[in-house]
């Protein structure tokens, strides 16, 4: 999602009604050049008015001429002191220059001449926002809000602010009103999608994306971007495929549609498809690097490498600062075993003054497979600056230090990883850095060991003993009460479990199997509310979670509420595509709604993911 933060330059000139604002904002450079030139001819005459100067200033900012802007600004201001537009112009480059007080200025002082108040608001809430002052930013964009109900940017800062806290109904509840206040703009319907994704509610996210394709008369962009969402995020290549030939059918000769076919059809390993698709775009658009790249990427998948290092040149040559044709290329040259042409290729990218993560990172790799050992350990060095909570980082370097025998520096770098969460690290240090652990820590992992082993060999008694010493060990741990628990549900001793469960639980409350496991031993002990209210708390904690669910779905099913039950399965499945219990289990609702040939075609697809119990069903029902 393109962040509302800031009123661009050309957005606040596009709100005016002024016909020559909105030339002035047009991306034709040599019609904006020509413009400049007229008003520069104004100026020098000694004959240009506040607006002109204003003009000048929106001009010289596209530019890039940001010294000449606030000069611009400044002028007309000086001629109109209650022309509020160049102070909010002013003060978005001071803004984005770091001077903040300055553009503070502007924009309160934009706000006093009351003429765009919501706009000069926003802007200044987001400064706020910026700056860390989340409480006055909020009341700015309220009151943005309140002046006019249908400006989106305060809306979505709003909104930012809140999901910043982890207050996500109060986020909601700002994004509902701003659907509400523009109830026919798909873009508000795509922007609430937005959210709903990145905070996990995939359901609510697709039916915003559906109205806003309904709410916009089947606008084909709205197709891809509802396409581009089943394709990244919920597995739905099919559904993906189909909105991109809607919207073929109604511009077949938009380029970046058949390049957005290609991609779901990839997945489905449809290279052919992908291929055609590829060729329909660069026919189309001789230019579109990204059906380059997806077209070498297939040519080079089956062998055809001198072809597809073409198409990665071509991809170059065409955009020189893209860097997946780099990556794309490095990658083909390591695999066909040429690890300094991908030196040379990642280097160039480089050498351009480009910077991108994965680029840095498969350079350190490289350079590592080369015993290039200083360079590797700078490459991850300089991630690690720059993403110093990412593991992986450490991690990679942890290992080069290990290649090259610096075992203290291997070790404290696998430590710092394994405190930001990576298994790994900390399987490394169990064997290599014990010293790093805690005695206790160790002492505790080697009970887990011998727990497992009774755990395999289904001792669970046993299993539960070692668990209660180190509980005496680890009283504050929520993680080794609530495995006692699973223990004691493999007994079939529920009570146990729900008393283990609630207790770690108490420790931590957001760890969503714990409220899962819960709910599954209610449903053992037939307290079906608890654990229907149980479900829908873990859903709300963590939404990405599909055994929530398809379990809550599950009970429905029990109890005949089959559309329910359906719909909550198949939300499952937007987290985990070959889910085959909740595959088989829409199957079986369709089978008891009487619905054969739903029922069928889930079975088959349940048997197609692996799933061999539903054959003996598919038999007896279907033909």
């Amino acid at each position: 999602m393109l962040k509302y933060g800031i009123v661009l330059l050309s957005l606040f000139a596009l709100l005016k009604t002024s016909s020559a604002q909105l030339e002035a904002i047009s991306q034709d450079s040599v019609l904006n050049r020509t413009k400049l030139n007229t008003l520069d001819l104004l100026v020098k005459g000694g004959s240009a008015s506040a607006q002109d100067y204003h003009q000048r200033g929106i001009l010289n900012a596209f530019f890039a001429d940001t010294a000449q802007a606030i000069s611009d600004y400044t002028e007309a201001i000086k001629r109109d002191k209650s022309f509020d537009s160049p102070y909010v112009n002013r003060g978005v480059i001071y803004q984005k220059q770091g001077k903040f007080q300055q553009a503070e200025n502007d924009f309160s002082q934009a706000i006093k001449l009351g003429k765009s108040p919501a706009i000069a608001l926003n802007n200044r809430g987001f400064l706020y926002q910026e700056t860390g002052r989340l409480d006055d930013a909020q009341k700015d964009f309220q009151r943005a809000i309140k002046l006019d109900p249908t400006y989106p940017q305060p809306y979505i800062n709003l909104a930012e602010i809140y999901l910043s806290r982890k207050e996500n109904e109060m986020a909601f509840d700002v994004l509902n009103q701003f659907v509400d206040n523009n109830s026919t703009d798909p873009k508000a319907y795509t922007t609430r999608a937005d959210f709903y994704r990145k905070a996990g509610f995939m359901r609510k996210a697709l039916n915003d994306l559906d109205k806003a394709v309904e709410v916009s008369g089947n606008n084909p962009d709205y197709l891809i971007e509802r396409a581009k969402f089943k394709d990244d995020f919920i597995y739905d290549d099919l559904g993906a495929v189909a909105d991109c030939d809607l919207a073929i059918q109604k511009n077949p000769n938009d380029a970046n549609y058949y390049y957005q076919r290609s991609r779901p059809l990839y997945d489905l390993q449809d290279y052919a498809g992908v291929i055609e698709n590829c060729e329909k775009a660069l026919e189309l658009d001789s230019k579109h690097v990204h059906a380059m790249i997806m077209k070498a990427n297939v040519l080079d998948y089956f062998g055809s490498f001198a072809e597809a290092k073409l198409l990665y040149q071509q991809a170059i040559s065409t955009d020189p600062d893209e860097y997946d044709a780099y990556k794309q290329l490095a990658i083909a040259e390591f695999t066909q075993g040429n690890q300094p042409e991908a030196l040379d290729v990642l280097e160039t990218y480089m050498k351009r003054g480009n910077f991108h993560k994965d680029i840095l990172e498969i350079h350190g790799k490289v350079t590592a497979d080369l015993k290039q050992y200083t360079i590797a350990i700078g490459d991850f060095s300089e991630l690690i600056d720059r993403y110093p909570t990412d593991p992986a980082y450490y991690f990679l370097r942890g290992m080069v230090n290990d290649s090259i025998g610096d075992q203290e520096a291997a070790c404290t770098d696998m430590l710092k990883a394994d405190q930001l969460g990576l298994n790994q690290a900390h399987q490394y240090l169990r064997e290599n850095c014990k010293s790093k652990l805690n005695a206790k820590t160790l002492q505790i992992e080697d009970m887990l060991d011998e727990a497992r082993s009774y755990e395999q060999s289904r001792q669970f008694q046993k299993v539960i003993s070692i668990l209660d010493d180190v509980i005496k060990l680890a009283p504050d741990s929520s993680l080794y009460i609530y495995q006692r628990g699973k223990m004691k549900r493999a007994l079939n001793d529920h009570k146990g479990a729900i008393s283990d469960y609630l207790t770690a639980i108490e420790i931590d409350k957001n760890r969503v199997e714990y409220h899962v496991s819960l709910a599954v031993s209610y449903t053992f002990l037939d307290r079906t509310d608890d654990a229907i209210k149980t479900y829908k708390k873990a859903i709300k904690i963590e939404p990405r979670y599909a055994k929530s669910y398809y379990n809550l779905g599950a009970i429905y099913a029990g109890q005949k509420k089959y559309e329910q039950a359906i719909e909550l399965m198949e939300t499952s499945l937007l987290y985990q595509q070959n889910y085959t219990l909740a595959i088989a289990g829409i199957g079986d609702c369709y089978l008891e709604m009487g619905e054969l040939d739903k029922a069928c075609n889930w079975y088959k697809r349940a048997e197609e993911a692996g799933d061999s119990s539903v054959f003996g069903k598919r038999v007896r029902t279907c033909r």
